[in-house]
C-alpha cells in the first residue's frame, strides 16, 4: 500500500534512480512504486488515458517525400499498420515514467521483412540520459542485459527528453500522491474515531468503580470498536464542527489539482477564481493541454519515423540514413470545419499559395481516391 511507504524509502528511491555509479543504481524499486500509484488512483489513470487517446483518436498517414514514391509509401503504412498502432497505444509511458522499450522481431511473410513489436517490461527498462536506454536482469544486484540506444535495429527505443532527471512525470508527482494517501488514511480514522466527542453521563445510583470502568471503556473504544457501560452510566455524543473535515477535503483537492497540472496541463474548473475570469482561465488551459497533446504527437511521429528507417534499410537500403516518406499524425485542432475553412479562403484571397496535402491535414480529413 502507499501509505505504508515512507517520506525516507521514498528518497532512498531516488537516490537509487539517480546513483552515478552503474554498481550502485537500480531503478526498479521506484518504477515498482510508480507503477503502484499509477494503477491505485483512479484520477492518475484517467489522466494517463487522456494522454493516450489524445494521440490514438488522431488519424495518421505515411507521406512519401517525392510523388514517385507513393506506391511504396503506401505498402509501407500497409505493412507497419500493426506496429504503429503498438507504438501508439503505449505511447504515454513515455512522459509518466520517463522510458519505453519495444524488442522488434522480424519476421518474413513472402519473403518481405516485417517488424512485429513487443514492450520491453517496465521494471527492466533504464533511462540513459538523453535518449538512450538499458535493458535490466531480474537479478539482485541489478545487472544490464544491454545497452542500447537509437539506431539499434532490433530496438525501439523512447526516452523522456524534457526533463533533466529520470523517472517521467511520475517522479515531480510521488510526494504528492503520498501526501495525498496519508491525508486520505488520516480522514478516514477521523471519520471513524473523532466525528464527535464523547461525554460520560453519570447517574446518581453509579458507583465510582462503575465510573472508573466507563473511563477505560472510552479509552479502549478505538481499538475496541465499542464501548462497554453499566445501566448507571450513558456515553453522549456531542457533535463538533465540521472545519477539520472540510480542511481535509480542501487539501486533496489541491492535491488532485497539483497531479493533473503535471499530467495534462491543468486541473478542472473548480480550482478556477469564483469572481470573474474563469472563462478565460479556462482558455489558457485548453491551450496548455493542446500543447502537451501537440508535444505527444511530435515525439510520436520521430519515434515512428525511426521504425520507418529500420524497416526501409530492412526492405530497402541497409545503409540509407533517411527514409524516403514520413509517418504523420493528423493534427486536429479544437476549432470547428466551418472556421477552419473560412481561414482558407481568407488565405487564398490574399493570393499564398497553399499546399494542398497541409489543408487536408489541417481540416483533418482524408484525400478521395
Amino acid at each position: 500500500m502507499i501509505a505504508t511507504i515512507s517520506p525516507e524509502q521514498l528518497q532512498a528511491y531516488f537516490r537509487l534512480l539517480d546513483a552515478n555509479d552503474p554498481n550502485h543504481r537500480d531503478p526498479r524499486p521506484y518504477l515498482r512504486f510508480a507503477m503502484s500509484i499509477l494503477w491505485s488512483n483512479p484520477r492518475l489513470l484517467g489522466q494517463y488515458n487522456i494522454r493516450t487517446t489524445a494521440v490514438t483518436s488522431c488519424s495518421w498517414q505515411i507521406i512519401a517525400n517525392n510523388a514517385t514514391d507513393s506506391r511504396f509509401a503506401e505498402m509501407t503504412q500497409n505493412r507497419l499498420n500493426d506496429a504503429i498502432e503498438t507504438v501508439l497505444e503505449s505511447h504515454a509511458q513515455t512522459p509518466f515514467f520517463g522510458v519505453s522499450i519495444w524488442n522488434i522481431h522480424w519476421k518474413y511473410p513472402n519473403n518481405i521483412p516485417k517488424p512485429v513489436l513487443t514492450k520491453v517490461p517496465l521494471v527492466q527498462s533504464e533511462q540513459m540520459l538523453p535518449m538512450d536506454a538499458n535493458i535490466l536482469a531480474d537479478t539482485i544486484p541489478c545487472e544490464r542485459i544491454r545497452i542500447i540506444d537509437s539506431n539499434s535495429p532490433d530496438y525501439l527505443v523512447d526516452t523522456d527528453r524534457l526533463l533533466p532527471v529520470r523517472g517521467g512525470i511520475l517522479r515531480t508527482i510521488c510526494f504528492t500522491e503520498l501526501l495525498r494517501r496519508m491525508t486520505i488514511t488520516e480522514i478516514g480514522g477521523y471519520i471513524q474515531l473523532l466525528k464527535g466527542l464523547v461525554q460520560i453521563i453519570r447517574k446518581d445510583a453509579a458507583t465510582e468503580q462503575e465510573i472508573s470502568e466507563a473511563e477505560r471503556a472510552l479509552h479502549l473504544a478505538p481499538q475496541r470498536g465499542f464501548l462497554s457501560t453499566s445501566e448507571y452510566i450513558e456515553y453522549k455524543l456531542n457533535e463538533i464542527a465540521g472545519g477539520n473535515a472540510q480542511a481535509f477535503a480542501q487539501l486533496i483537492e489541491l492535491f488532485d489539482n497539483d497531479i493533473a497540472i503535471a499530467t495534462v496541463g491543468q486541473a478542472n474548473t473548480m480550482a478556477l477564481p469564483r469572481n470573474g475570469g474563469s472563462r478565460a482561465a479556462v482558455e489558457i488551459q485548453q491551450r496548455i493541454s493542446s500543447d502537451i497533446h501537440y508535444a505527444d504527437m511530435v515525439r510520436c511521429e520521430r519515434l515512428i519515423n525511426q521504425l520507418l528507417l529500420k524497416d526501409y534499410q530492412h526492405n530497402y537500403d541497409f545503409q540509407a540514413e533517411e527514409c524516403p516518406w514520413k509517418f504523420s499524425i493528423v493534427w486536429n485542432e479544437d476549432r470547428p470545419l466551418e472556421e477552419k475553412a473560412r481561414a482558407i479562403v481568407a488565405l487564398q484571397e490574399t493570393g499564398l499559395s497553399i499546399n494542398e496535402e497541409y489543408l487536408y491535414e489541417y481540416l483533418g480529413v482524408r484525400k478521395g481516391e
